[in-house]
């Protein structure tokens, strides 16, 4: 039950769009017949790599070291794959089948959507490194958080991935729908719920004062991140970026900073840099 309010929030959630704006609602999205689905699946498959691959690099400069630059070699290389394979499987056709203007707005999306997500979860994750000098037990809870993100990532974009590429081949009512929504959020609070679950080596007073959240309310903003990526692969208005949040020490669209807080004169502005547009 501790966890139904993950749920709720992921049904609601609202907000940013990318480059295709608001997509219709999702009664009137999907059964777009085998070449259009298909194309939907090597969007939303090609994303989640995307993000996995550049996600794996940042850990990888955490936990060993890396080359100056290899986290962006990640990122264009992940990019460059959503490329190839979108032009190999979809036609321009297609894409606007799926409610995007053509397939170069149905790249930009793709390709950016894998850019904000990386932005999102290495602000969440790993922002305190770049705002205090860090012992061994601080750093033992940003792997426990990196560890537990990594978790998330896999869990909550598949959820949305396989409940929007179901609905792309199926023809379904609106009812139909909202409960096939409904288990995913079940499914992501229930991975929030696991990824929740506290660890020795980081005991919670600590996490809190390092992350300004518990370790539940940690995981549970980096779950919505779930509805970014549905927002960004997926051209409908239910599941969608929710709109950022200055202070919640994530850098979300829009944002140019968020260091934790809504302080002005430290390292990010009071509004974290939020376009006026987005603040109305």
């Amino acid at each position: 039950m501790r966890f139904l309010a993950v749920a709720a929030a992921l049904l609601l959630a609202a907000g940013a769009a990318f480059a295709h704006g608001e997509g219709p609602p999702l009664t009137f999205w999907g059964n777009f017949g085998s070449g259009a689905a298909e194309c939907q699946r090597a969007l939303g498959a090609s994303t989640r790599q995307c993000v996995a691959r550049v996600w794996q690099a940042r850990l990888g400069c955490f936990r060993d070291g890396c080359e100056p630059g290899s986290v962006d070699a990640a990122l264009q290389a992940g990019r460059q794959r959503i490329r190839d394979i979108v032009q190999r499987v979809c036609t321009d056709q297609e894409v606007r089948l799926l409610q995007f203007a053509g397939l170069s707005e149905a790249l930009v999306d793709a390709r950016e959507g894998c850019r904000t997500l990386d932005t999102a979860y290495d602000s969440a994750v790993f922002g305190p490194l770049q705002r205090a000098e860090l012992g061994p037990e601080d750093l033992a809870c940003v792997e426990l958080a990196a560890a537990r993100a990594t978790a998330l990532i896999r869990a909550t974009l598949a959820s949305r991935a396989r409940l929007l590429d179901y609905i792309a081949t199926a023809d379904l009512d609106l009812p139909d729908k909202n409960q096939l929504i409904a288990r995913s959020a079940a499914q992501i609070a229930d991975a929030t719920g696991a990824a929740s679950l506290p660890s020795p080596a980081c005991p919670a007073p600590r996490f809190e004062q390092l992350y300004g959240r518990g370790l539940e309310a940690f995981c549970a903003l980096l779950a919505t991140r779930a509805d970014c990526f549905a927002g960004t692969c997926y051209t409908q208005s239910t599941l969608v970026c929710p709109a950022p949040t200055c202070g919640n020490g994530m850098r979300e669209p829009g944002e140019t900073c968020d260091d934790g807080n809504t302080e002005g004169g430290d390292s990010c502005s009071a509004t974290c840099g939020i376009a006026a547009s987005l603040l109305r």
